[in-house]
């Protein structure tokens, strides 16, 4: 059984979560990993550069990770807007995509996000440049753009790759206040959403495999007080979704 490499790209404020004590964005996941004879790794993009200033960074450390496991499956695992970065990454660097073995996109937000505009958060734009990546319509219009260069051999490669994962949970009782907010507000509405993403600002344009999970938008890779999901519950979901073979 081949080994593998997990590399993690992070979302907004995914500097922040980080912290121990704030959500410890992808601990649990990459230590239990880690004890399954797994290697991973991290990438988070900084909160206060544009998506199109990350790029570079993350195709150089794309291809140090290729270099430094070259006999290791490479699978890149993108939450929220760090999906936006590993596929506007491959996209921009067509030759990274025989690079990866493995893409599996969790939350993406391909329409945006349409809370923004709803929240405090539209104030802090200018200075959270990332989050100018999240208003309605621009990520999707970069990303066909991109799409629209790859050769089709490029684009049938991507395509036997990638899995993106939507989410969506009804009932916002098992959730962080602040999350909970975010959800009931939506929910009003008739909005089905994860948290911090409707159902539709997840929806993939482009014909990807798609797979649904009920989950809460910081459920599998934060800890309390984000995710209410204990440890167990998180690996076996990632299990269920990403590589069985490898927790086996």
């Amino acid at each position: 059984m081949q080994s593998k490499h997990y590399l993690f790209v992070g979302g907004v404020f995914g500097e922040f979560l980080s912290c121990r004590y704030l959500g410890s964005y992808f601990g649990e996941i990459t230590q239990e990993l880690t004890k399954r004879s797994a290697s991973t790794s991290v990438f988070q993009p900084s909160s206060f550069r544009r998506i199109e200033d990350s790029i570079p960074h993350l195709m150089k450390t794309i291809c140090q990770t290729r270099a430094k496991f070259p006999k290791k499956e490479l699978i890149l695992v993108g939450h929220s807007k760090g999906s936006l970065d590993v596929l506007m990454t491959l996209l921009s660097f067509p030759k990274l995509i025989t690079s990866v073995d493995q893409v599996i996109l969790f939350h993406t937000p391909f329409h945006g996000a349409s809370i923004i505009p709803r929240t405090p958060l539209k104030y802090v734009t200018r200075v959270v440049k990332a989050l100018q990546s999240l208003e309605p319509g621009v990520a999707r219009k970069k990303l066909e753009t991109l799409m629209s260069k790859l050769s089709q051999t490029e684009k049938d490669t991507l395509f036997s790759k990638i899995q993106v994962v939507k989410s969506s949970v009804d009932d916002s009782r098992r959730s962080h206040p602040l999350i909970r907010f975010a959800h009931q507000m939506m929910s009003r509405d008739g909005i089905r959403n994860d948290g911090v993403l409707s159902l539709r600002d997840q929806e993939c344009p482009f014909g990807f495999k798609e797979s649904y999970q009920p989950i809460f938008h910081g459920d599998l890779f934060t800890s309390q007080p984000l995710s209410f999901f204990n440890t167990q519950q998180k690996l076996e979901l990632f299990h269920e979704i990403v590589a069985p073979a490898s927790l086996t």
